[in-house]
């Protein structure tokens, strides 16, 4: 069951990041401000951020966190709970070495 659900979520990431330079944002439970202060940090440094909304029990397990961000070569970059955004958008983009996450979070 799992792969499918990978299998899924990686052709849903996979249509919304068409743009070579775009993260694509999972949300993976319906806790909306860490998907807007992620989204805010993106913004900030000009990083274009697509949502995809995956609110599915199954999935925020299967990551084991309630947001992954996802590069256009279908990597996840990152997943976790927020406690410095703008650390998170600087770790993913080569500028910081390191980041601050609550939970299981890691930059990957």
């Amino acid at each position: 069951m799992k792969s499918k659900a990978i299998a899924t979520t990686h052709q849903a990431c996979k249509a919304s990041t068409a743009e070579a330079n775009e993260l694509t944002r999972a949300q993976l439970d319906d806790d909306a401000g860490h998907g807007a202060a992620i989204a805010a940090a993106a913004a900030k440094v000009g990083i274009p951020l697509k949502r995809l909304d995956l609110r599915a029990e199954r999935l925020r397990d299967l990551y084991g966190a309630p947001l992954a961000l996802v590069r256009p070569d279908q990597f996840v970059a990152w997943r976790g709970g927020i406690a410095d955004p703008q650390g998170v958008i600087d770790t993913i983009r080569g500028s910081r070495p390191g980041i601050e996450t609550v939970g299981r979070g890691a930059a990957l």
